[in-house]
């Protein structure tokens, strides 16, 4: 009987091992070039060529089946990103110049459960109870970052329906948005919580949700603040090149204040809003307006110096506001590309928002104000690496519709500069 050499048998049962953690090609590949190699030893009898030829099978067999590490590890994808911010406010009024360092780290991964079913998670820094910022400023006495959950999610695409997808959990908001300048209305960071469903067709798409922002045993009652979501998009080509897209979302806020103890956790946070007060302490207890959004955005993309070019404006107005100031609009343009080594990008986006035109809550916090303001946004992006870019950016506001309060009762411009360093991964 002929004895197999101990690193004969290792080979087979590493190469086994290994094919779990590689694509299955490259599986089948090694797999089959070794038992070709022991095929041709003419040292090993024909029984053992045969029982390594099966165990070589067995190992194939399996990984393919989806019951190795080999499969699993193919089915999860994982992304991330860490930035590190130089930011500086001057020429504020009623507030001193500000500089501050500033980093953001986040990683999330998705598993794909099988054909129809996705699930997701994301870790960040920053604090639990800033939905608008993941940043964490440095300076302080080196304590350590804070990490939290701020996605979890699973989707679902049934193979019946073409096209059809249905989230739930927390995630990031599933809507097309203006590609020049995106966060007028919703903070790209602002990670909603609750279910969104919506169909792809070639040239047109659709989405709706109801997003949770305060259950009734957040609230302490009955009642529950929470905003439905829709939206409509398409796009056409125009010539041989040149794309038009464009884009209508309605937001329909309902119950933002319940009438309880706890009801002022969501208007504490209000960043600019007209307020009233309802029991007559002197004291704002309310939002002055009620909050119907609709939010409509038109873009087309050409070609200019061999460059990409893209013009963009959108319109925002609140049908439910019960002071004048309802409306907003945002124009701008950007040019160039940064997407490989070397690449570069400039824009500028003009925009402005009056005091009830959306709910500052949930708003950009790029500008020194969340709504209420006038002003332009400037910016260059270069590519210095792949996957490594330094981005130049600054803003220039000022208070729209001047009022009696701190911070507004003057119109004076005010400043924001940054540069990021950003690094994806």
């Amino acid at each position: 009987m002929t004895v197999v050499s101990g690193s004969c048998v290792a080979a087979v049962v590493l190469l086994a091992w290994c094919g779990q953690v590689q694509a299955q090609s490259d599986l089948d590949a090694k797999l089959k070039r070794l038992n070709d190699t022991l095929q041709a030893d003419a040292a090993l009898s024909a029984d053992v060529k045969a029982a390594l030829s099966d165990f070589a099978a067995a190992a194939a067999a399996a990984a393919e089946g989806g019951g190795g590490l080999g499969a699993w590890a193919d089915k999860l994808k994982w992304y991330g990103d860490f930035r590190l911010r130089h930011e500086t406010d001057f020429h504020l009024h009623d507030r001193e110049d500000r500089n501050r360092e500033r980093v953001r780290l986040r990683v999330g991964g998705t598993y794909q459960v099988n054909d129809e079913l996705l699930v997701g998670a994301r870790v960040l820094t920053g604090s639990v109870t800033d939905e608008n910022s993941p940043h964490q400023n440095l300076g302080g006495t080196f304590d350590k970052f804070t990490l939290s959950l701020d996605r979890a999610f699973a989707t679902w695409k049934p193979p019946a329906v073409k096209g059809l997808w249905v989230t739930g959990g927390k995630f990031s908001h599933p809507i097309d948005r203006n590609p020049v300048y995106d966060q007028l209305v919703w903070d790209e960071d602002v990670q909603p919580t609750g279910v969104a469903m919506g169909r792809a067709y070639d040239s047109f798409k659709w989405m709706a949700g109801e997003y949770l922002i305060l259950d009734n045993a957040t609230s302490g009652t009955l009642e529950s603040a929470a905003v439905f979501v829709a939206q409509v998009s398409s796009w056409m080509k125009v010539g041989d090149s040149d794309r038009l897209t464009g884009a209508l979302t309605v937001y329909r806020y309902g119950q933002l204040n319940p009438d309880d103890i706890n009801g002022s956790r969501l208007f504490g946070e209000n960043l600019g809003n007209a307020t009233i007060d309802t029991t007559g302490d002197a004291v704002p207890d309310d939002y002055a307006s009620r909050f119907t959004i609709w939010n409509p955005y038109v873009a087309y993309e050409t070609a200019a110096g061999g460059k990409p070019l893209v013009l963009g404006g959108e319109y925002v107005w609140n049908s439910r506001a019960q002071v004048s100031g309802d409306q907003g609009f945002g124009l701008g343009l950007k040019w160039g590309a940064a997407k490989a080594k070397g690449d570069w990008q400039v824009y500028y986006h003009w925009q402005t928002m009056q005091q009830d035109a959306t709910l500052s809550n949930f708003t950009n916090d790029d500008f020194l104000f969340g709504t209420n303001y006038r002003g332009s946004l400037i910016g260059a992006r270069w590519q210095c690496l792949d996957q490594v870019e330094l981005h130049f950016w600054g803003s220039a506001m000022r208070v729209a519709d001047v009022g009696p309060g701190a911070e507004t009762d003057a119109d004076g411009m005010q400043y924001r500069f940054r540069t990021d360093l950003n690094i994806r991964f």
